[in-house]
């Protein structure tokens, strides 16, 4: 049976979607208001350009607390489609980090009508090694994570995910990727890390994998909320 690769991107909402990130999808408004922050401060926060979050906080961590993460999910698929383990499923994500060195783990689930969610695979990659083990590359730290305006960028970091074994997938299926922070950054970290994934039009984050049957799957991007940016945040 042919296979086809599909690719799919995150988008801001949380959306995962065949549709690349586009300026487009954004009101005048909220670029105002996206860009007054920029310029104006550092808050840690989310928008249309990335997704923050804390990947772990030791001054409130427990023997039970996990690390921090972000979803992005499909909407309910049309047709019945398979997803095929004949090679490697890439993510590319497009990060920041206000750590030298911070592991991401993405993980690929998928979910029913009836609610119920399955763990199709994982991977976890450590910013330091992004270009390979030879070659250790730490990151510059908490700058990385400042709004772009103010110095912030970004870094490629490419995960391998590989299916055990071909995954039928039912029309009204949900398709969901977790990025979080690694277990042992997670467990060694002595200050709180800040996790950010980019996911514009100059550094889009995605996921691709191999279909069976020869068609790629089309997942517009959907209509979001008006982002709105917060008047105060953490830093």
């Amino acid at each position: 049976m042919s296979t086809t690769a599909t690719t799919l991107f995150l988008r801001h909402g949380g959306q995962l979607s065949s549709e690349p990130p586009s300026m487009e999808a954004i009101s005048p408004e909220e670029m105002d208001a996206a860009m007054a922050l920029h310029a104006e401060t550092q808050y840690f926060h989310s928008d249309f350009a990335h997704t923050d979050y804390i990947g772990i906080d030791p001054a409130n961590r427990t023997a039970t607390s996990a690390p921090g993460s972000a979803s992005w999910s499909t909407a309910p698929l049309a047709s019945a489609c398979t997803l095929q383990p004949s090679r490697a499923i890439m993510v590319v994500l497009w990060i920041g980090s206000n750590a030298v060195e911070s592991e991401f783990t993405a993980s690929l689930s998928r979910g029913t009508a009836s609610g119920e969610w399955l763990s199709l695979c994982g991977a976890t990659g450590n910013t330091l090694y992004r270009e390979g083990p030879e070659n250790p590359l730490p990151l510059p730290g908490k700058v990385m994570v400042a709004a772009s305006a103010n110095g912030g960028f970004s870094v490629a970091l490419s995960l391998h995910m590989q299916l055990e074994h071909a995954v039928e997938l039912q029309a009204s299926d949900v398709l969901r990727i977790d990025v979080s922070c690694g277990e042992r950054s997670a467990a060694e970290a002595h200050e709180r890390v800040d996790q950010r994934v980019w996911h514009n039009p100059k550094w889009p984050s995605t996921i691709e994998f191999q279909v069976a049957g020869g068609a790629a799957l089309e997942l517009p991007f959907e209509p979001h909320p008006v982002i709105t940016q917060p008047g105060e945040g953490k830093l």
